[in-house]
């Protein structure tokens, strides 16, 4: 326990700078096993941080700051949300749920990174030069969904940076969707404060107000009951159209054969718009063929005669062409150096390379244009 009472955070989470504090004595369970072997195979870089039960803090300057000073009516820019790792269980350990992977910090990052400008006039001097912002993780009024969530780190970012509504969803596994639940409180509700200065510094209650606006719901994915539940929370936002405004995804391709499952999903909760956006990040951990197979099926349309794809939902998704830099789909280390995305078939890659890189993907209708 810390002076304040509350309980101890024993990681701290950050795509910047990331350590991790570790018991000397560790049981030998199959979780401790499991993550022991990845220190072996990405010696380079662990893609995975935290154990089950622990408490992370995810930082970044863009957050809205936490405290307001009454006095001066200023506060600091930096801010922190608090969020758990899942416990496993034996039924659960398999949808890599107990650590807080390399890709959701990256995602975070992303959606923080554009969904803030500095000042009006910044971005009247943006359109004035005719800049173009990178803006497909922008997700200020915009309806987002995210899925495979584990910890909801990307997702709670998104309902702070401004969504309009954030359905955070993961498989409906009950360790996990009580501790996506709990995370909605952890991260968006002020801890009481202590300090002898409480009467000057007051919780910024746009964390109040942005608890208001996000949900945790079960998904399994391709399970059409729970796509409808989910697509129907999308009307509540009243917005124009059904479905999402972007869909977010971190490392959610481990298992090929839950691939298909997954781009169904997709297509059942990406609105039919030319805007719309599907953002994913992942690692290699399963190979370089096993990414490339993925964005291969799910930019076929699908001619399974799906009956719950309706209006035009079986059309293909792809890397969104009209980006600048790289056409929608390119690869990021955790130094933030990026290339071109490596469309190989045969080739898994080395497995420290696979350690230190993760494909990035914005994604849209193919039809849409």
């Amino acid at each position: 326990m810390r002076d304040d009472g509350s309980e101890e955070e024993r990681v701290y989470c950050s795509s910047s700078s990331s350590t991790r504090s570790r018991s000397r004595s560790r049981s030998r369970s199959p979780t401790s096993l499991f993550e022991d072997s990845l220190f072996t195979l990405f010696s380079h870089n662990q893609p995975a941080h935290g154990d089950p039960g622990d408490v992370c803090k995810y930082t970044h300057t863009n957050l809205p700051p936490r405290k307001i000073d009454s006095s001066s009516g200023s506060a600091p820019r930096k801010a922190t949300l608090r969020y758990r790792i899942a416990q496993n269980s034996g039924t659960n350990t398999k949808l890599f749920a107990h650590h807080q992977w390399d890709a959701g910090l990256y995602l975070a990052d992303l959606i923080a990174e554009q969904s803030f400008v500095t000042t009006q006039s910044q971005a009247a001097s943006e359109v004035a030069l005719g800049k173009q912002r990178d803006a497909f993780a922008d997700v200020r009024g915009k309806t987002v969904v995210e899925l495979g969530a584990g910890t909801g780190l990307p997702g709670l970012v998104a309902c702070v940076m401004g969504a309009a509504k954030t359905v955070i969803t993961d498989y409906p596994d009950p360790h996990v969707i009580e501790n996506l639940q709990g995370n909605l409180d952890l991260a968006l509700l002020s801890k009481p404060n202590t300090a002898g200065n409480s009467s000057q510094r007051r919780p910024n209650p746009h964390y109040a107000e942005a608890r208001t606006r996000v949900e945790v719901l079960g998904l399994g994915w391709g399970n059409h009951d729970e796509e409808a539940r989910v697509y129907n929370s999308s009307l509540s936002s009243g917005g124009s159209g059904g479905g999402y405004d972007v869909v977010l995804a971190a490392d959610v391709l481990w298992v090929s054969s839950a691939h298909p499952l997954l781009i169904h999903s997709i297509r059942a909760l990406l609105k039919r718009d030319r805007n719309a956006r599907c953002v994913l990040i992942a690692g290699f951990h399963t190979g370089r063929p096993a990414v490339r197979r993925f964005f291969v099926q799910l930019a076929q349309a699908d001619t399974t005669g799906d009956g719950t794809l309706a209006d035009g939902r079986t059309a293909g998704i792809v890397p969104d062409w009209e980006e600048a830099s790289y056409a929608g789909i390119w690869e990021r280390n955790i130094d933030g150096a990026t290339r071109a995305y490596s469309d190989t078939e045969d080739d898994m890659g080395d497995i420290s390379d696979r350690g230190s890189w993760v494909v990035v993907a914005s994604l849209r209708w193919a039809d849409l244009v």
